[in-house]
């Protein structure tokens, strides 16, 4: 099991994203943490039905890059806090964006107070670099961008720079 904090952006007080992955034989499990003042934070309510919905990092949404070793290609994964996701193939830095059909995440969730986890099982693609992050969909109608590492000048989670070998 590997451990991730995330960093904001931009300065984000009293709030903290954390998780852990994993790998075993045939899946890959993420679980995304957020911690303290969640009041400030939108948090949709949870679907029992699990959907495919698109532009869900225009609310609160959790997300994984996998870009297979040696390739310019990748993948994106968007989970919602509601049970929406999406999936996404990528031939390269942001080119030709096609919806994915072929995985469909199991996603659980945890709320409380001050603690709300989201986990997610995929099947596993071993040799591969992954990306984590986050948009935290605000109150104050602003959202805030959390990642391993930010490498431009403004929050971009494409960018393969601050992605980690699995």
């Amino acid at each position: 099991m590997s451990k991730f904090i995330l960093k904001p952006f931009l300065s984000f007080p009293d709030i903290t994203v954390k998780g852990e992955f994993f790998a075993e034989k045939t899946f890959f499990k993420i679980n995304y943490q957020v911690l303290g003042h969640l009041s400030q934070i939108k948090i949709p309510s949870y679907l029992l039905k699990r959907q495919r919905v698109d532009k869900l990092w225009e609310n609160t949404c959790f997300e994984l890059f996998i870009k297979p070793n040696k390739s310019l290609e990748y993948f994106e994964f968007n989970f919602s806090p509601d049970n929406t996701w999406n999936m996404f193939h990528f031939d390269d830095y942001r080119k030709n964006k096609q919806e994915s059909h072929s995985v469909e995440p199991e996603i659980t969730t945890t709320l409380n107070k001050n603690y709300f986890s989201l986990s997610v099982s995929l099947p596993l693609i071993s040799g591969c670099q992954i990306g984590i992050s986050c948009v935290l969909a605000c109150n104050d109608k602003t959202r805030s961008y959390w990642a391993l590492e930010h490498n431009g000048e403004k929050p971009d989670f494409h960018i393969s720079d601050g992605f980690i070998q699995i």
